[in-house]
């Protein structure tokens, strides 16, 4: 069974302006994604610039990367850094939550920018911070930056929930972040 991974809604008047999430399988990986920006924008625009980001994610990567993690994460970066500035709303992607994780018969990795906090479930569909500040993983958003890092993991929880950067996770079940995140 696929992970779900979902970004919550921010506390703006459209929770999920600027939403985009999806995943695809290559070869023997497959590279998930969730993430938002330009949700201050509103709908319109804000749709836009995540459609832009989601078929950037979604476009075939070069052969090398097809079976290596390290590889498909920087192609999945390279791909929304990519994506011209104005196509990403009014503040150029400087507002831009992502959570990219690959994963994969030899183990997985996580890799996120403008991310505040990852929430797993436990076996009580409670959720509980995945990883804690201080974390490469976590912290504002960054396009282009040199030094990105992945966390690698034997294989990745079942939901992996990601707030944005200055948003908070909502809901102490799963079911409640889920329905936070718009996962039906």
């Amino acid at each position: 069974m696929s992970p779900v991974i979902a970004m919550f809604g921010s506390s703006g008047p459209w929770p999920f302006a600027g939403h985009f999430r999806g995943s695809v399988q290559w070869a023997e990986l497959t590279l998930h994604w969730s993430g938002q920006l330009a949700a201050s924008d509103g709908p319109e625009r804000a749709f836009a610039a995540a459609q832009a980001v989601h078929r950037a994610l979604a476009a075939d990567p070069p052969s090398a990367a097809l079976f290596d993690r390290p590889r498909l994460l920087s192609h999945a970066f390279a791909a929304v850094d990519a994506v011209p500035n104005e196509r990403l709303g009014s503040r150029a992607g400087e507002d831009l939550s992502l959570l990219l994780a690959v994963s994969g018969s030899q183990g997985a990795s996580v890799a996120a920018v403008g991310v505040h906090n990852l929430y797993v479930a436990d076996a009580r569909e409670e959720l509980h911070r995945w990883v804690r500040a201080p974390h490469p993983l976590l912290g504002v958003p960054v396009r282009a930056a040199a030094d990105r890092g992945a966390l690698s993991v034997e294989r990745l929880p079942p939901v992996l929930l990601a707030a944005a950067q200055g948003e908070p996770g909502r809901g102490r079940t799963l079911s409640e972040g889920l329905l936070a995140c718009g996962v039906r």
